[in-house]
């Protein structure tokens, strides 16, 4: 069967040659032939399927060296035989090393030997044109790839940007509604009370029904003030970053009758966005939940540490510890609050640690940029 994808070009300036190489492989190749150099490269411009030039050497005008060169130059990928008939080392190498020829024959060739070196040179060049094909192929799906990872990137960095926006909308919400119970429902509250106990000074025989009312105004009033701090705490905006976390520390051993202790290291003169300090905050918050929730601890500490650029916060408890892989009875809520945590970790630039075997208790570890954005340096 003839190969019809990849023709052959004979140079040679013996008409005789010329006619014996085609009339030996013309049944299995495609065969273009030409009488000298010039004529050679007219040829091979004009068909871009040659993909072996068999030249010989010694010519007139233009050598098969020669020619072989100025066809590396033009079509690099073509396979390139030299034929001669005289035996001269000196040539042979210059022509592998000018011609980068694949074989060299000598005259008078053996049509078995010459047959079989034409058939390994075309299948030689089909492969290289198969190569360079999926070559192709590969940059352009690398090109793609590279895009989609762009693209890929750009929509992470918005999807952040667009769960920053949301967590500063939602904070600046908790913080209207936290200074509107505070500074309006609490107050009311308050001069209800207030009235109430005048009142029941007041009349007679209605001062148990006074102090029992006074006592739900009390228990409203500590609700409401409790809640508006859930919201927004004051302290952040007053004591700023360590010395809200201190007050929350303080409150939640009060409330929940663990040890909790708290310590601030490094952080004097250090300047947090106001981002940071808020999710910092938060995380604590959650970290400190769990504990009350989940891990029967005795005993927490929280440690803020200021190490320029960042800010590092740990939350260790000696209760009962869980397997974070794990979804037990405990895991799926503290699954869920770690998440949280570490999305907010993960939006400040930052990220969290979570060590934690049963029976050894939990240490958890956020590190964030205090400016809200690595500095590179």
């Amino acid at each position: 069967m003839k190969n019809s994808d990849c023709s052959i070009l004979y140079v040679d300036d013996e008409p005789g040659n010329l006619s014996n190489f085609t009339m030996t492989f013309a049944a299995e190749f495609n065969i273009f032939t030409a009488v000298d150099g010039m004529t050679a490269l007219e040829v091979l411009s004009a068909h871009p399927e040659i993909g072996v030039v068999v030249a010989d050497q010694r010519m007139p005008r233009m050598s098969g060296v020669e020619l072989l060169e100025r066809i590396f130059a033009l079509r690099p990928h073509t396979v390139r035989l030299v034929l001669t008939a005289y035996i001269a080392l000196d040539e042979i190498v210059d022509s592998i090393n000018k011609g980068h020829v694949y074989q060299y024959f000598f005259k008078p060739w053996d049509a078995g030997e010459l047959g079989l070196s034409l058939r390994r040179a075309v299948e030689y060049y089909r492969l290289g044109r198969e190569n360079r094909r999926l070559a192709c192929e590969l940059e352009e799906k690398n090109r793609e790839l590279a895009r989609e990872n762009r693209e890929l990137a750009a929509a992470s960095a918005r999807v952040r940007e667009l769960s920053r926006e949301l967590l500063r909308a939602q904070e600046e919400e908790r913080r209207k509604i936290s200074v509107y119970l505070h500074d309006n429902v609490a107050q009311d509250l308050l001069s209800l009370k207030i009235s109430c106990e005048t009142l029941g000074a007041a009349s007679d025989g209605t001062g148990k029904e006074a102090r029992t009312i006074n006592a739900l105004l009390v228990r409203a009033i500590s609700s409401v003030r409790e809640l508006a701090c859930d919201l927004r705490p004051l302290d952040l905006d007053r004591l700023g970053l360590a010395g809200a976390a201190r007050a929350e520390v303080r409150d939640f051993s009060r409330r929940h009758g663990i040890d909790a202790r708290f310590d601030a290291v490094g952080m004097e003169g250090m300047e947090i966005a106001a981002e940071i300090q808020v999710n910092l905050y938060r995380i604590m918050q959650e970290a400190l939940r769990n504990v009350a929730r989940h891990a029967g601890a005795a005993a927490v500490s929280v440690r803020l540490i200021g190490s320029y650029p960042d800010v590092i916060l740990r939350i260790e408890d000696n209760g009962r510890g869980f397997i974070s892989e794990a979804a037990g009875e405990d895991g799926g809520g503290r699954c869920l609050g770690m998440g949280g945590m570490a999305e907010r970790a993960r939006l400040c630039g930052g990220g969290i640690t979570v060590n934690s075997s049963p029976g050894r208790g939990t240490m958890i570890k956020v590190v964030v940029p205090a400016a809200g954005e690595r500095t590179h340096g």
